[in-house]
């Protein structure tokens, strides 16, 4: 009985670390100083999480300890591996960790130990300059979904990543960077921008996935410009991408009679909004076995109709099982509703045929007509 609660210790602990790191927390590191209140802007915290099977995670402060937590750093935020921070004056000065948390709380990882400091200002003011203004420069960057906020998968998508320099002074020559999820994909040069003018850089992508593409981007992170504001040299969006959706169903209240021939019809349905791609139905009846058929790209809305006409040499249920694209040949925006399972009734002759007829659908809907189980 011991060694049985020993071994049961163990997978517990085991499971616990194997569930923490599949989220891996890469800013801040170990050693880093973060500042309260840093005039230079906020600081960014960045993690991801792999397989990524969750789409929001919770952020918190805690002391090294991990056990003491000094700060919800936020309840809800995306989980694209970017989060923008200012620490707030009420932190107090010393060493801390940031855990990083799914919303079911099943999955969770810790930053390495880092410092918070007290930020300190000096300001000098040479006698030459004094009763002056000094103009600087104010960049504030923006990300623009230009063909819409939202795209379908393989279409091509303009993205416009634009500077707007709204401070007083002309900025000096930076770089820009842009992110799709945690990837730097593209470094800009940003020419000097004089106030109340821009400038901005175009990107196409082609999605080849449904879900969402999180954009993220950044000018002058080294702060080589002497920007009078940070928070607003950050940004960060979120595009939905859509796609086809493929559902299947049959009429379960068919009576076949015995040793008589009967069809028995399959429908397969597009409900997305993007057209599919050609893929296959495996339909299963009990005693005959699965057929592959092929299924044509739908349009959004259009149904597709097959059948299979078998002989029954035994009375009662029959099971019939459809699968529609099992191969995974179609992305689409839900993968988990392309199955049914259900059943018919083989009677005698003399038994009595069902009165009411009735369709079960793959996406857990039923219904007497096609129209109402879509």
């Amino acid at each position: 009985m011991k060694k049985l609660f020993c071994v049961l210790v163990a997978m517990f602990f085991v499971s616990g670390i194997l569930s923490a790191g599949v989220i891996n927390v890469t800013s801040p590191t170990a050693g880093s100083s973060w500042w309260i209140n840093d005039p230079t802007g906020p600081i960014i915290i960045q993690w991801h999480e792999t397989p990524k099977d969750h789409s929001n995670v919770k952020i918190r402060l805690y002391d090294t300890s991990g056990i003491t937590k000094i700060a919800n750093i936020s309840d809800d935020t995306l989980n694209d591996g970017l989060f923008s921070w200012v620490i707030p004056a009420n932190i107090s000065p010393g060493q801390y960790i940031i855990r990083v948390k799914t919303l079911d709380n099943q999955e969770f990882a810790e930053s390495g130990i880092f410092t918070i400091a007290n930020t300190i200002i000096t300001t000098f003011r040479p006698r030459e300059l004094q009763g002056t203004f000094i103009l600087t420069p104010d960049l504030k960057i923006s990300i623009i979904p230009v063909t819409g906020p939202t795209t379908e998968i393989n279409k091509k998508t303009l993205m416009e990543f634009k500077v707007d320099n709204i401070g007083r002074g002309t900025s000096k020559e930076t770089t820009m960077r842009v992110f799709m999820g945690q990837t730097n994909t593209d470094t800009w040069v940003i020419k000097p921008i004089k106030p109340g003018r821009f400038r901005y850089k175009t990107k196409q992508v082609t999605p080849e996935g449904v879900g969402y593409i999180a954009f993220a981007a950044d000018v002058d992170h080294a702060n080589n410009i002497g920007d009078s504001k940070r928070a607003n040299n950050y940004a960060k969006y979120r595009m939905i991408v859509k796609g086809p959706d493929l559902v299947t169903c049959f009429r379960d209240s068919t009576r076949p009679t015995l040793a008589t021939n009967e069809t028995i019809k399959a429908y397969v349905k597009n409900i997305g909004t993007v057209r599919s791609t050609p893929c296959k139905l495996n339909f299963y009846m009990k005693s005959h076995g699965t057929a592959k058929i092929n299924v044509p790209a739908l349009n959004p809305g259009e149904v597709f109709e097959t059948s299979r006409s078998k002989k029954w040499f035994t009375v009662g249920n029959k099971a019939i099982r459809l699968t529609i694209d099992s191969e995974n040949a179609v992305k689409e925006e839900n993968e988990k509703n392309n199955y049914v399972e259900g059943s018919i009734k083989v009677i005698t002759a003399f038994g009595t045929k069902y009165a009411v007829t009735h369709y079960i659908c793959s996406n857990g809907r039923t219904g007497s007509t096609l129209e109402s189980v879509w």
